[in-house]
């Protein structure tokens, strides 16, 4: 019997069985749906040289939050978030479903009006299903390679990043007094990707990783809060080999990432309806076994969040991100051109409270990729409109 997908599940079980054994009382829910109608430029991604075909899509999104106590200071909690989004039938393969679903206790074995502890456990399971496009045609990817007899056989590869993965986490935090809170975030994923392609060549992508974020909350003033963080993850793949100097597997070793990095945040909240965030964080990833991987992505954020009347809610977002690679060459380029680009996303998002638990959503946006391997560089844009049901 494989056990491909099931490490989440069966934490998730675990888990569920635990809390269904304790005493239940004070349950606090936040359900909501959104069912959405909208048009994307480029659902495929497809690169700037070849053009781009748009067309209509339906988007499902589902978000359910569980709170209940089970004594005094003890607390059980469920998170689902998921969201499909299906388009034409001449744009089948840009479907997307993506699901994640936490369950877990947190302790308060500290509380009081100045100083409190508060410690999270728990297990967490990702899926997540679409079908790998190739950037350049918008068509399913297909992988070549040199056939024994001569010339070169073409594997379609839909499936390659499609995964589950189950993980357990704990997650500290520490009210020192009213203006600082620490806190410490861990958490061990395995990821199992649903097909290996090992017949067609390629190698397996599942890994094991484990994730430690230090962080500190300083409110600076009556309207200002600082959050930062020092983000560390190591990344160990099952059967994928390690790269040399010059972007060569080496036989009998495993590729290994480390990545570390920093986030800041300042919120600034000057009324209960405006909300204004920026947010810079910088990510450098090291290949462990020879340096082929190296890069660094440096990012900044920018939130805007107003309420305008009691009915109604303008959030605005941008981000800009621009990555790097320290040896890694764009695949077939003859000057040896280091990969690296630039990515931004502009969006804008409108509710509308029509009732007591119905809301008129809308949303539209842009995302602009560019690339030093022209095949990865598109832009897109999209609008979309619907109902969201929640409390």
């Amino acid at each position: 019997m494989s056990l491909r997908g099931k490490p989440a599940r069966l934490g998730i079980a675990a888990l569920g069985l635990l809390l269904a054994s304790v005493p239940v009382s004070g349950a606090e829910s936040d359900l909501s749906a959104r069912l959405l109608l909208g048009y994307d430029s480029n659902p495929n991604r497809v690169s700037f040289d070849d053009g781009s075909t748009g067309g209509m899509f339906a988007e499902q999104r589902a978000d359910a939050d569980l709170r209940f106590r089970t004594d005094k200071r003890t607390q059980g909690f469920f998170d689902l978030g998921a969201r499909q989004r299906l388009h034409e039938s001449s744009l089948g393969d840009a479907d997307v479903l993506s699901a994640v679903l936490s369950a877990g206790l947190a302790f308060r074995p500290v509380k009081g009006d100045r100083h409190s502890v508060l410690l999270r456990v728990g297990a967490r399971g990702r899926h997540y299903d679409a079908t790998f496009v190739d950037p350049e045609t918008g068509q399913v990817f297909e992988y070549q390679q040199a056939a024994p007899g001569g010339g070169v056989t073409s594997t379609p590869v839909p499936d390659r990043f499609d995964y589950g993965s189950g993980s357990a986490f704990v997650d500290f935090r520490w009210v020192v007094n009213r203006r600082v809170r620490l806190s410490l975030d861990s958490e061990i994923e395995r990821r199992d990707y649903s097909e290996d392609y090992g017949g067609a060549g390629l190698d397996s992508l599942d890994y094991r990783a484990l994730t430690v974020e230090p962080g500190i909350r300083a409110r600076l003033g009556r309207v200002v809060t600082l959050d930062a963080t020092l983000p560390m993850t190591r990344r160990e793949y099952d059967d994928r080999p390690a790269l040399d100097a010059d972007g060569n597997a080496v036989p009998g070793e495993l590729r290994e990432y480390e990545y570390e990095g920093f986030r800041f945040a300042l919120t600034f909240s000057p009324t209960r309806s405006l909300k204004l965030r920026a947010d810079v964080r910088r990510t450098d990833r090291a290949d462990v076994y020879a340096g082929y991987y190296d890069s660094t992505a440096d990012t900044a954020y920018l939130w805007l969040e107003r309420k305008l009347g009691r009915r109604s809610e303008l959030e605005l977002y941008a981000s800009r991100t621009r990555y790097d690679y320290d040896n890694a060459t764009v695949p077939d380029d003859p000057t040896n051109l280091l990969r690296g680009g630039e990515f931004s996303t502009l969006r804008a998002r409108f509710e509308r409270s029509l009732g007591r638990v119905l809301r008129l959503y809308g949303e539209a946006g842009s995302q602009d990729a560019d690339n030093q391997d022209a095949a990865l560089a598109y832009d897109r844009r999209w609008v979309m409109t619907g109902i969201r049901f929640g409390n």
